[in-house]
């Protein structure tokens, strides 16, 4: 998966591969492993999503102007 430019994830579960169920509280209970080859590439900052999973690496590919301590991703389930 790919992430780039200003995109609205605030409701967004991001997985990678991952089969599961969501319960009331928005957890995901996991029913199989996540498949091999899962990448989360990112290229944007001042992300926020509900929860990222699933996922066997993330690339981080951001543009030389970032400012130091910029946020890039925020995950609220961690």
């Amino acid at each position: 998966m790919v992430i780039s430019g200003s995109p609205s994830l605030s409701g967004a579960y991001l997985a990678g591969g991952a089969i599961g169920e969501f319960d009331a509280n928005g957890v995901l209970t996991p029913i199989a492993a996540p498949g091999t080859g899962n990448v989360l590439e990112i290229h944007s900052t001042g992300l926020n999503a509900i929860n990222t999973y699933g996922f066997q690496r993330y690339d981080f590919l951001l543009p030389a102007s970032i400012a130091p301590d910029s946020v890039v991703l925020i995950d609220q389930a961690q």
